[in-house]
């Protein structure tokens, strides 16, 4: 699904295998807010990874 997203088009499948790696799903209910206007983003690693450098 990685390899579809134009962002990522130009990569090898090695290097959106490594992509694939720092990525999970987040699942929501039916009208909660995912984001919300002038929050601050929050980048959370993967459990059990520590977050890159």
């Amino acid at each position: 699904m990685v390899a579809r997203v134009p962002l990522f088009a130009g990569m090898d499948q090695s290097e959106v295998a490594e992509i694939t790696k720092l990525l999970y799903t987040r699942s929501y209910l039916p009208g909660v807010p995912m984001v919300r206007t002038g929050e601050a983003a929050r980048i959370t690693p993967r459990r059990g990874r520590p977050f890159p450098s």
